[in-house]
């Protein structure tokens, strides 16, 4: 047999196709925690932060307007944190809201320090095992004056 010219291909058309308008890349999950400038969420907190939440939320929505790319429904991204918080401080601070799979911080190999251990970015990642658990922990600790300090806020959202 012959193969199919393009002619002879018929595409189903996405209004006919039945689909419920179904999120797969879940994006309703995008704007979860975003704070900003002149609501309730933002008194208190200083302009650095929010500087840093605003050039995060412009790289969100930059990098999901490729349809490739998704948001995670159990993977956290941790920013803001201080150079002295380490995984076990991390795993220790999100176990409150769920099982956590895996924990990791980015750090610069390139200043290690006597043990090897990069110093930290200051960013990094958490995986729970279910997503209310995800959704639970981003809740409680984005923008929370209590797990750091009042004028260093985590800034927590989905990982995308």
């Amino acid at each position: 047999k012959a193969a199919l010219d393009s002619k002879q291909l018929i595409l189903p058309d996405s209004k006919s196709s039945g689909k419920t308008g179904k999120d797969n890349r879940n994006l309703h999950l995008a704007m979860e925690g975003v704070i900003k400038e002149g609501t309730n969420a933002a008194a208190g907190v200083s302009k650095a932060d929010m500087m840093k939440r605003k050039l995060a939320l412009e790289a969100k929505k930059k990098k999901l307007k490729n349809i490739n790319f998704f948001v995670s429904t159990d993977r956290l991204c941790v920013r803001n944190m201080p150079s002295t918080f380490s995984e076990t401080d991390l795993k220790q601070l999100m176990s409150k809201y769920g099982h956590v799979v895996q924990v990791k911080i980015m750090r610069d190999v390139k200043q290690a320090n006597s043990a090897g251990i990069g110093k930290s970015k200051g960013y990094g990642f958490v995986q729970f095992s279910k997503d209310d658990a995800a959704l639970a922990a981003l809740r409680a600790t984005n923008n929370n004056p209590n797990v750091y300090t009042s004028a260093k806020r985590p800034i927590v959202d989905f990982f995308y």
